[in-house]
């Protein structure tokens, strides 16, 4: 019975200390780390705000769509598809 606890030991210290096992355990957690913050990163600064013009002559529309942190809408009666880019208001 010692015999098979002096193999199992030689065996698992020989695989521990090898080169490959020592950098995949501790390098692989490290890199995925980095992918995660990095991609929480790059999805913080890419946040962009959508501008939406709502044509609605009747005023059906506006009690339903609300306006968030993503998203406007504008109800503004003088405007409609084709000139929107030159008569909307820029968002300082």
């Amino acid at each position: 019975m010692s015999k098979i606890w002096l193999i199992a030991r030689r065996e698992y210290l020989t695989r521990v200390r090898n080169k490959t096992f020592l950098l995949s355990t501790f390098l692989l957690p490290l890199v995925i780390i980095l992918f995660i913050a990095g991609s929480i990163v790059i999805s913080i600064q890419t946040k962009t705000r959508h501008r939406i013009a709502v044509v609605d002559p009747n005023g059906y529309f506006k009690d339903f769509l609300k306006s968030d942190s993503a998203i406007s809408f504008d109800f503004s009666p003088a405007l409609d598809t084709s000139n929107y880019e030159q008569k909307a208001v820029r968002p300082c």
